[in-house]
């Protein structure tokens, strides 16, 4: 299905760009100029799920049925560009059981899952996947649930946020990849954060730093200090409730203004880190992170939040300039910038995505001069409107630009910076989500901050999202080598290696693939006293392929050398880059008894038993395509 007509749009694209390049001409640097692509007034789109299919899912969000009407714009968009889909309100707590839905008296929950079910069902028949969005959050929530009678002690908080944790997870079992879990739990402003002299927990809302939030302080009122409680616990109970009801999905912890990278991001990885150390501790079985992914919103501004690292951290040095004024090309900074936050995320050894993403135009949340009021909303190709750069109080752009007109390439090009970025560090990634399908269907339409106009014609941003290295004037690098498995260990299917039979079969797991190898053995059991051979398949090891790197399995007790205990007391021991392993790999060995049986020449068998390691499971890194 096609995107409609352009209509006033195509004029933009045809008049406008002449006006909309010459000025990415006088931004960019003349390498950057030099190829700044010429799009023709009817070009279309490329889908930007394909352009991204070896780096990362390409999501939006659904706004309510007309987005996926049949014969609409709506769904015309989404099925051309998009394959991840998140719920904009729906799947929120105040959605899926409103506050009247929770009894005074008795505390009892009733659902209201058939707008949620819908969605959901209906994007996975259109062969899309769904992340969930959200299950605890300060805000959307009923009150009833962690406030007054029936939720306001940490004793009742918890009970009623395991209760709708396990009811909504096992609703929607199978059917969601991932999760937002908890969301927006620290206050908003946070430019600097010392993990090594700061409690991450002073920053959460409704601590000592502001803001509100029921669930502190509900987990506040009970809290018993001297036995170790403390108000940011809800956070850790909510990742847990979501592992034990949820185990199939990918747990992750969503937040804005994670680009500043010294202060908020580092707050919050300070947070996920403590609390995936004490899971470990709690539930050694459980080989992966409890919070696995960080979620930054990025509802940016195009001039107050850069794509870059300055020249002694970024990876894209060609890019970044530092001497660039925050609005200009190369804009960079250590302290608070996209790249520099990935490289903090990813080397704390979480995944990264871009979960709520649009680029506003105008410098502060009430600075764009058609005021809040979506009736107001103008494009900015809108030569009617073209001397609309400021308002009373707000005059950042009087001095910088002519005509509101200028201000689609600017944005372009942080669009395509961004995603320069994005696919540098695509390895640790799995989604990029914009939060609306065009300028006027997004929360601050008046931002103009998407990368379609309201009559659902393409911006310059989509073109420069589509396509970011020939924006750019880069290069792009060579794609990720296909993975190809070998027999025994990593290629599904029946298998005779070395004089025995094997049998593979693989499956999906979290980021990765898991092979489970088995072997066609006489194996020894002992029941009660006597021993029992058995001749069948028996389970040899799980191999997990190399579509991860090294840096995503760091808090993975499989993924580096060491050695633990599991809840049932086995002693697991891991080994990496060993002549045994071979390098860029890891194998696992759990301690346990083996049995055997010696053939007697008169006639049966002796038996034997004997304490030792065991190859289990195999980790093998790397950046493949699968």
């Amino acid at each position: 299905m096609q995107i409609p007509s352009r209509g006033r749009t195509s004029r933009l694209i045809a008049a406008g760009l002449a006006a909309g390049l010459a000025l990415v001409g006088q931004l960019a640097t003349p390498a950057q100029a030099d190829h700044t692509p010429d799009i023709a007034a009817d070009a279309e789109v490329q889908p930007l799920k394909d352009v991204y299919a070896d780096h990362f899912d390409i999501g939006n969000i659904y706004s309510g049925a007309q987005t996926y009407a049949e014969d609409s714009p709506n769904w015309a968009q989404v099925e051309r560009h998009y394959n991840v889909m998140t719920g904009e309100n729906l799947m929120k707590p105040d959605q899926l059981l409103p506050n009247n839905n929770i009894d005074p008296d008795t505390g009892e929950f009733t659902f209201n899952f058939d707008a949620a079910d819908y969605f959901v069902d209906e994007t996975l028949d259109r062969g899309m996947k769904v992340h969930g969005h959200v299950l605890v959050w300060h805000s959307q929530s009923p009150a009833r649930l962690n406030s007054g009678d029936t939720g306001g002690t940490r004793a009742l908080a918890k009970a009623n946020m395991e209760r709708y944790i396990e009811a909504v997870l096992t609703h929607f079992q199978d059917r969601i990849a991932s999760w937002d879990v908890v969301n927006e739990a620290f206050v908003d402003g946070l430019g600097t954060f010392d993990p090594e002299t700061q409690n991450w927990e002073d920053f959460l809302r409704g601590g000592p730093n502001g803001g509100w939030s029921n669930w502190y302080a509900a987990y506040n009122n009970g809290a018993d200090a001297e036995a170790g409680d403390r108000p940011g616990d809800f956070i850790y109970d909510a990742f847990v409730f979501a592992r034990q009801y949820g185990p199939e999905t990918r747990l992750e912890y969503n937040d804005f203004n994670v680009f500043q990278s010294e202060g908020k991001a580092k707050a919050i990885l300070a947070m996920a880190t403590e609390l995936n150390e004490r899971y470990a501790d709690e539930y050694p079985d459980d080989p992966r992170q409890l919070i696995e992914a960080i979620g930054m919103q990025s509802h940016n501004y195009i001039n107050q939040t850069p794509a870059f690292a300055c020249s002694d951290l970024t990876e894209l040095p060609a890019l970044s300039d530092d001497d660039a004024a925050e609005w200009r090309p190369g804009a960079c900074s250590n302290d608070a910038s996209v790249e520099r936050s990935i490289q903090l995320i990813i080397d704390a050894g979480f995944v990264v995505n871009v979960s709520e993403l649009d680029l506003q135009v105008w410098e502060a949340w009430n600075a764009e001069p058609e005021g809040t009021n979506r009736d107001n909303y103008a494009d900015l190709n809108d030569e009617s409107v073209a001397d609309r750069i400021s308002k009373e109080g707000f005059t950042y752009w009087e001095d910088k630009i002519e005509s509101r007109t200028e201000l689609e390439a600017i944005q372009a090009h942080r669009y395509a910076e961004y995603f320069a970025v994005f696919k540098k560090y695509s390895d640790h990634m799995d989604r990029v989500t914009f939060w609306g399908l065009t300028d006027y269907l997004n929360w601050r339409a008046t931002h103009n901050p998407q990368l379609f106009n309201r009559d659902w014609s393409p911006k310059l941003s989509a073109y420069a999202v589509a396509d970011p290295d020939g924006w750019l004037g880069v290069t792009p690098p060579a794609p990720r080598p296909k993975y190809v498995g070998v027999v025994p260990y990593t290629k599904a299917g029946l298998h005779d290696h070395n004089g025995r039979k094997w049998s593979t079969t693989c499956e999906v797991y979290s980021q990765t693939e898991r092979c489970r190898t088995e072997i066609w053995a006489t194996t020894v059991k002992r029941v009660g006293d006597s021993y029992v051979r058995e001749t069948g398949w028996a389970f040899n090891n799980l191999t997990y392929l190399p579509y991860m790197t090294r840096a995503q399995w760091a808090g993975n007790p499989l993924g580096h050398t060491g050695q633990w205990t599991g809840t049932d007391g086995a002693l697991w021991r891991t080994e990496c880059d060993t002549p045994l392993t071979g390098g860029n790999a890891c194998r696992t060995f759990r301690w346990t008894t083996v049995y055997d049986a010696t053939r007697n020449p008169s006639g049966g068998y002796t038996f034997s038993q004997e304490n030792t390691w065991v190859f289990n499971n195999q980790v093998l890194f790397g950046s493949y395509s699968r």
